[in-house]
């Protein structure tokens, strides 16, 4: 039951953080339909998995990658 106990502990921003990143995975998920395919001509079909990654996990990612080691530095000190 730790991990109940750190919800709990955790401050409003950083609860406004983790809503934040997870509305926007999910308005990147909608707006790239990554599991549509489509025709490419001769080239076949094709997905837009690589789109919703680019702008949908990797900015949430360096956000987070951000906020940790901020946060290292400042527990360091």
């Amino acid at each position: 039951m730790k991990f109940i106990s750190f919800f709990k502990k955790v401050s409003g921003w950083f609860r406004v953080l983790i809503v934040t990143s997870i509305i926007w995975v999910i308005v990147a998920l909608v707006n790239t339909d990554p599991w549509t395919r489509h025709y490419r001509g001769r080239g076949g079909t094709y997905n837009q998995w690589d789109d919703f990654i680019q702008f949908g996990i990797l900015p949430v990612a360096i956000l987070w990658g951000v906020i940790w080691i901020v946060y290292g530095f400042k527990k360091s000190r």
